[in-house]
Order: C-alpha cells, then sequence, then structure tokens
C-alpha cells in the first residue's frame, strides 16, 4: 500500500515531470477510517488476527508527519505580544491539502493548509490512544 493519497486518482503529473499533489486530508480521512475498521474487528470476539487496517494507516500517519508537518509556531513576548508562525506562515498543523485543482477550476489551490485534514489528524491521534488504552494496540505498535 502506498503512502501518500493524491489528490485525483487519474491526474497527470506535474509539468516538471514530478508526481501530482498530495491530498493530506484524505490521507487523514482514509487513516482514520482504517482506525475505524480495526477497532471493529478488534471488538468482534471470533477475530484474533492481526488487522491489516493498522498497519496501513499508521504507515500514513507516520508518512504525513514526516512530509506534511507544517514548522512550529513559537510565541514571542513582547508588545503586543505574538505568534510567529515559521517559514510558509502556515496557520494549520498539516501542509499539502488541496482544495480545488481540477481543470475547469476558476481558481486552483493545492499545496495548502486546510481545516479537515488538521480534524482528521487530531481524531486519528485520539483513535490511537483511546486503542492503546483498551489494549488493542501497543506502544511498540505506534513507534
Amino acid at each position: 500500500m502506498v503512502e501518500w493519497v493524491f489528490r485525483d486518482f487519474d491526474c497527470p503529473n506535474n509539468p516538471n515531470g514530478s508526481l501530482t499533489f498530495r491530498d493530506v486530508s484524505a490521507a487523514m480521512i482514509a487513516a482514520s477510517g482504517m482506525l475505524t475498521l480495526h477497532a471493529l474487528l478488534r471488538r468482534h470476539p471470533k477475530y484474533s488476527s492481526p488487522s491489516p487496517y493498522l498497519s496501513h494507516a499508521l504507515k500514513i500517519i507516520r508518512a504525513t508527519v514526516k512530509y506534511c508537518s507544517t514548522p512550529e509556531a513559537r510565541f514571542t513576548a513582547g508588545t503586543p505580544p505574538a505568534v510567529n508562525l515559521g517559514e510558509g506562515r502556515w496557520d494549520t498543523i498539516l501542509n499539502q491539502a488541496t482544495i480545488n485543482y481540477n481543470e475547469n477550476a476558476p481558481w486552483k489551490k493545492a499545496d495548502c493548509g486546510l481545516v479537515y485534514a488538521d480534524y482528521y489528524f487530531l481524531e486519528t491521534g485520539n483513535k490511537l490512544l483511546e486503542m492503546e488504552r483498551r489494549g488493542w494496540i501497543s506502544s511498540t505498535d505506534l513507534s
């Protein structure tokens, strides 16, 4: 399974020949769904095999953290106090989301922050914590 979710399964490469834009919000939604499927299987009394969904979800989450995390924001004391959002001035946790990039779009927006990506990123973290609390995963699964 690939570790990235791209904005369109059929989209062409960029003009410079590189892969097309990633869609981190789609990746986080997919990872969240896979964690839900893993949890459903763990709840079933007759299911004892390792769930394939957990490993795939963790692969997507690790790649997202590695490649799509925005720079850390820094609080600057002063008059007035301020928040330095760092290089790129991201005001989201994750970057590389795609809002609208189809060929007929009146404006195209990709490789940006998007609140949906952040929401599902936080949701996957909460699901992992809950699964660990219930004993459905161990801390070694997460490392």
